[in-house]
């Protein structure tokens, strides 16, 4: 899961998403429509597998995801693997603030088709 935007220090008022959610979303309004997300949830590891080093595995193989926004795949990423796995990883860290943050600045529409694939 993309979930490593909730690793940063908390900010004021958006839990830790800093400027870095905005410029998601003005990224996204450029690619929108052109662009298939996909979450392979696969040996789901307590960091983000974008950092360096080995990391224990905290989940089991769910299979992929996919849609056409980020926001939603990753939300329907969630529920295929339940929320009691990050935040046994990462007590305290508000980490389902993202989706609404989400919301408050755009990114996230209500309605989106997505598409699950277990193994």
């Amino acid at each position: 899961m993309s979930m490593d935007i909730i690793h940063r220090k908390a900010g004021a008022g958006d839990a830790g998403l800093g400027k870095g959610g905005g410029a998601a979303a003005a990224v996204w309004k450029k690619i929108q429509g052109k662009a298939i997300i996909i979450n392979a949830l696969l040996n789901i590891t307590v960091e983000c597998d974008c950092l360096s080093g080995k990391h224990p595995i905290i989940s089991p193989d769910y299979g992929f995801i996919g849609g056409y926004h980020p926001g939603e795949v990753d939300a329907e990423s969630l529920k295929m693997t339940g929320p009691d796995i990050f935040e046994k990883a990462h007590p305290g860290i508000p980490w389902q603030r993202q989706f609404s943050y989400a919301r408050e600045i755009g990114f996230m529409s209500p309605v989106n088709k997505v598409y699950a694939s277990p193994l």
